[in-house]
């Protein structure tokens, strides 16, 4: 699915291609595809967002018959571990830990301005 740009959600090139070539780099060091359909991806997404929309790489490859549901799935477990492995507070976690704290929890998505809590809730 292609979601238009709001002009509240705008990024930089570099901001909005970071994420796109981390999901690459997993992709490929697990082979779950090869570089030719990384790159082709990350340049249909770069001409896709000149025209307002943002559309995820991994769709992209999914639509594209490059990579498989489960492949994406294991490239954003991969992603989300990452993140939570430099966030400050679990920085100095065994990579181990962190794979626990992952398996306990669940990925959420918000809408902006959506609120997730009240103050003292």
């Amino acid at each position: 699915m292609v979601v238009p740009h709001s002009e509240k959600y705008y990024h930089t090139s570099a901001q909005a291609n970071e994420p796109a070539r981390k999901i690459g780099k997993y992709l490929l060091a697990a082979g779950a595809c090869d570089e030719s359909a990384v790159v082709h991806a990350l340049e249909r997404q770069g001409n896709l967002r000149t025209k307002g929309y943002d559309s995820l790489i991994g769709t992209l490859l999914l639509d594209a018959g490059a990579i498989t549901k489960k492949d994406l799935a294991q490239a954003l477990k991969h992603q989300d571990m990452d993140r939570l492995a430099n966030a400050a507070i679990f920085q100095f976690l065994p990579r181990n830990s962190i794979a626990e704290i992952y398996s306990k929890s669940s990925r959420q998505t918000y809408n902006a301005n959506e609120i997730i809590f009240r103050q003292e809730e």
